[in-house]
């Protein structure tokens, strides 16, 4: 499965993404990872694609398109990474997790949204 995750800067609960990987990859076999290249989940998840041996491939923010430098990563995600499926780690003020799954529920694109405690 080629997967696109995305989620908070401030998500910090390594436990809950390592599971939710864990289980994604046992359930789907997971070939490739691609993630948005920001401090904290993103981090989390590239470190777990590391100890796991799993392809990962950041995209980072497009800044040379300034305010929409967000949500064209997220399209580049979504266009180059091909993915199956895309999971999402939300927290507060999550605003471009939340394009991400804006566009991949445009696109049709499965989506599996993970939620903390805060």
């Amino acid at each position: 499965m080629r997967l696109v995750v995305s989620g908070s800067r401030e998500w910090n609960d390594k436990a809950l993404a390592y599971a939710v990987m864990d289980d994604l990859h046992a359930a789907y076999a997971i070939e490739i990872v691609f993630h948005g290249e920001a401090a904290g989940l993103d981090g989390i998840v590239k470190q777990w694609c590391i100890e796991r041996g799993i392809p990962v491939f950041g995209c980072p923010y497009a800044s040379a398109y300034d305010k929409q430098g967000g949500p064209i990563r997220n399209g580049w995600l979504l266009t180059y990474g091909l993915p199956d499926m895309v999971v999402a780690f939300p927290m507060k003020n999550s605003i471009g997790t939340w394009n991400l799954v804006t566009q991949a529920k445009a696109r049709k694109i499965p989506i599996r949204i993970v939620r903390n405690h805060l």
